[in-house]
């Protein structure tokens, strides 16, 4: 059981990467406060829902740190501090351990963030879960429910790369050449969130939400926050020019479906917001300062039927909404 893996073991390995931060030696630790509002959001990272056991440790941090810096960059906050649960099961190994440690300090040291602390468990099963909350300061908060009529609907980056990178990992999709094989495996164990960007926008917008459960979901559940209704052209979403490839690759019916499901998997982790149109040249400048594609994809409508928040517009015209907009928190598995 656990291989000989102690609490204690997993607190000197904090202890020994975070010299410095003299509360991993108390039971509370103390956040100074400041003239910036403060932002605090937590999030669950859970083996065989959101990793696998094969996964590297750099891929489990990386992974579990960006769903939640994610829901910082989309409050227009930037992260300061964390506290991290470690939920163990047998299969992990203090060697596991201390490599998700490093790349932990890595992060914190790069980006200047303070470790609060935690907590550690060890669980009778083999299945492991991480818990992470992030405290974040921003001067202009950002929020899902001031969308305005006449707006207009931005995303950052490309979306439906995570899709992809899962089907061509587990094998149930077939690259078209190598180098795309290699950015998505990539894309999948490096996910980014977009804090320096939404800190440029931060100023020029007020609604946002970041894209975890679906592009089509997210936008659902920001126009139901706003009591507002979200209109998205299908042939506006920004791809990656590798997406692009697997999609001419299938055959027409094929790559229809897969594109619904590009848009409908989650973990993107990119952001959406809305914005006035007098807004425009703002973003063109945050697209250049960070090389970042920002795409405007819809607008926002007025509020008509009761149970739906999002439209989907094909090419012609027609309404394409699918009936499963996205990642509903009821999946058991993602295999």
């Amino acid at each position: 059981m656990h291989q000989g893996l102690t609490e204690s073991h997993v607190i000197d390995a904090l202890r020994r990467a975070f010299p410095h931060d003299a509360d991993l030696h108390n039971d509370a630790a103390m956040h100074h406060a400041t003239s910036h509002e403060i932002i605090v959001c937590s999030d669950n990272c859970i083996e065989g829902i959101h990793f696998h056991n094969t996964d590297s440790p750099k891929t489990v941090v990386k992974r579990f740190m960006c769903r939640v810096f994610s829901d910082l960059a989309a409050s227009g906050a930037y992260p300061t501090a964390i506290s991290l649960n470690f939920m163990l099961g047998s299969r992990i190994t203090l060697s596991y351990i201390t490599e998700m440690i490093a790349h932990i300090k890595d992060i914190c040291e790069s980006d200047n963030i303070r470790l609060l602390g935690g907590d550690t468990s060890l669980l009778p099963g083999e299945t492991s879960a991480f818990s992470i909350t992030a405290l974040g300061h921003t001067d202009h908060r950002l929020r899902r429910d001031l969308a305005i009529d006449g707006q207009l609907l931005f995303v950052t980056g490309t979306i439906g790369d995570s899709y992809l990178a899962f089907m061509i990992k587990s094998g149930k999709l077939t690259a078209p050449t190598s180098a795309i094989r290699e950015y998505f495996y990539a894309h999948d164990e490096s996910p980014n969130a977009r804090v320096s960007c939404m800190q440029t926008l931060c100023p020029h917008i007020d609604c946002a939400i970041d894209i975890s459960d679906g592009l089509l979901q997210d936008a659902h559940n920001l126009g139901l926050s706003s009591n507002k209704h979200t209109v998205i052209h299908i042939s506006d979403i920004p791809l990656s020019v590798q997406a692009c490839a697997v999609l001419q690759a299938c055959d027409s019916d094929t790559r229809q479906e897969l594109l619904i499901k590009m848009l409908t998997w989650g973990d993107d982790y990119e952001v959406l917001f809305t914005a006035y149109p007098e807004t425009l040249l703002p973003i063109k400048k945050v697209q250049e300062i960070h090389s970042l594609p920002v795409t405007c994809i819809g607008y926002v409508g007025i509020k008509k039927d009761k149970n739906s928040c999002v439209t989907l517009i094909a090419s012609d015209g027609s309404d394409i909404t699918p009936s499963v907009l996205g990642y509903a928190h009821k999946r058991i598995m993602r295999k």
